[in-house]
């Protein structure tokens, strides 16, 4: 047995799939993942420990897709969009935000 997954009403951690909390979801194909959110304020972020692989992060205001995510985290700030993450990541494709910081 393993220790249970996060889940609140702003924050949820999955194992694998899809994630919805806080007005923002994410997609992220059998891998694991972590949502916080604060629609109040329009800012989310994505904690991703996953293998590399395809991953799409939506919010009321926009969306941020990748073809190959690697463990890292995606915040999104009022439509500013920070991507940290290991090399080897590919994208993102934004729909209503600005990359502000590509690392």
């Amino acid at each position: 047995e393993t220790w249970p997954m996060l889940e609140s009403p702003w924050a949820v951690q999955i194992a694998s799939g899809k994630i919805e909390v806080a007005s923002a979801t994410v997609t992220c194909p059998d891998q694991p993942a972590l949502l916080v959110g604060n629609p109040e304020k329009q800012t989310w972020a994505v904690q991703y420990y996953g293998k590399p692989g395809p991953l799409t992060f939506e919010v009321p205001t926009g969306s941020v897709s990748f073809d190959r995510m690697t463990p890292g985290w995606i915040l999104w700030d009022r439509g500013e969009v920070t991507v940290e993450a290991m090399e080897g990541w590919e994208g993102p494709t934004l729909v209503g935000g600005r990359l502000e910081k590509n690392d």
